[in-house]
Order: C-alpha cells, then structure tokens, then sequence
C-alpha cells in the first residue's frame, strides 16, 4: 500500500479537489474548539501537501509526516516553490516517535481508513490524544462505510486522461469489511509509447458509530461529526465524514 508511482501523479488524478476549501474548514474547526488561537500543528499521512501548504499560508506552524518518500518529495518542493519552512519527517503513524505535543492533529485524505487493524487504530488515538496539548484538537476524515460499500464497491473504474490512461478495480470483502483497490496505470513516454504501472491499496470500511465509542473511550471529551466540508451532521448516504475531537482533560 505504498505511494510509490501514484505520488507522481497524485495532483494530477485530485486536480478537481478544493484543498483550498479542505483548509478553510480545517481553519473553522479548529477555531470553534479553541478560544484563543493554537497554531503548532501536527500533520500525519501528509501525502503531497494539498492541505498542508494552504494551512501554512494561513501561519500555522506545521510538522508533517508520511510514510512514503514519494509523496513527501512532492510536499518538500510545494513549501520550498511557496517559500515556507515545514518541517517533514518520514515515518509510518502507527510507530510515531516525536517528542513534542501540539494544538492541532491532522490526518485527512482517508488516512485512518487504512488503518485495517481496530487494535492497531485503538492504540493510534491513545498515542494522538498523548500528543495533543491540553483542549488540544485532533480533526481527520474517513471515506464512509456507505462510500466504499455501495459506491466503490465491486465497481470499476477508468479515465483517459491524455499522456495517463488508469484503470480502478474494487472487490469489496464483505467477511473483513475492506475494500481492495486493483489500480493499472498506462502513461505515455516521451518515446511515444505506454508504460505500465500498478498499485494495490486496501482501505477498511469503519462504521461511525464504533468511531465515536472509540475516540470517547480514548479520552477524548465531544467528538463532533460533519458531512463532508458542510456545518451539518452526517447522513446515511454521506460519502466522507470529517471527525473533530477534542482533549479536555
């Protein structure tokens, strides 16, 4: 499941995404939560820093992490084209080793949907809730049970986007509640020839409700839920739902 030749081309196949909105709701979270302004943040799972060069923009002090090289080495030139000093740091959020605490904790873009262990994912929010200041704030989002069930599902996917033609195979495993992304990637070289290039992600489907038990049990004093980038609560077809926890001790 690693970012390896998708980072190339990661910006390409998100171009119709609005990071720029992803960060103005971020914004909005993370003042509603906090009376004062908190600007150390930790971002994790990063990937080619759509949402952190926005937040930097807006003078949030950012570290932020990945496990794939690829994908920091895409975030590293972003900060350096916009002239911002970040600090990134390659390492896998299930082993983090950062001796520091922070206002805000990021992990967006599906990163808890491939946590694929409910151990594992239980003791991730305990190592985040550690990390985080006293009514620090830990916001991330996941792709719905509802989304990778019965609208990723068993379908396929395909796009020709001139020099990049892909292909998105799904088999969703109904026994471990996962979905299994076969990814085919054709791109055109300067030879005038397709190169192929394949990728094999898995993302687990999380129910929110076991999430919300789970963050309480944590420690975590509100857990506040929002369909997609609106100020409403989810609904049965919402297809990504932002999580907004907070630590109060």
């Amino acid at each position: 499941m690693e970012y390896g030749y998708l980072a190339k081309i990661y910006d390409q196949l998100m171009k119709e995404v609005d990071y720029k909105e992803w960060a103005s709701f971020i914004e909005k979270c993370i003042k509603k939560n906090n009376s004062t302004k908190r600007n150390k943040l930790l971002e994790l799972a990063c990937g080619t820093g759509n949402v952190t060069i926005p937040l930097a923009k807006k003078g949030y002090e950012i570290t932020a992490m990945d496990r794939s090289i690829e994908m920091l080495s895409q975030a590293q030139q972003k900060a350096m084209e916009s002239n911002l000093h970040l600090k990134f740091y390659q390492q896998d959020m299930l082993n983090l080793e950062i001796d520091e605490d922070f206002d805000t904790i990021l992990c967006l873009c599906d990163g808890i949907n491939y946590i694929l262990d409910p151990e594992d994912l239980k003791v991730f929010f305990q190592k985040v809730y550690s990390l985080l200041k006293e009514r620090g704030v830990f916001i991330f989002d996941i792709s719905t049970f509802y989304k990778l069930k019965y609208i990723l599902g068993e379908n396929t996917y395909g796009e020709d986007l001139g020099d990049i033609i892909y292909l998105w195979e799904n088999y969703f495993c109904e026994e471990e509640e996962t979905v299994e992304m076969d990814l085919t990637f054709f791109q055109l070289s300067k030879e005038g020839l397709y190169e192929k290039h394949k990728e094999f992600h898995v993302q687990k489907a999380y129910h929110r409700e076991v999430l919300d038990s789970l963050l309480k049990k944590t420690g975590f004093s509100t857990v506040d839920m929002y369909h997609e980038l609106r100020d409403s609560p989810p609904r049965e077809n919402s297809q990504r739902i932002f999580f907004v926890c907070q630590k109060l001790g």
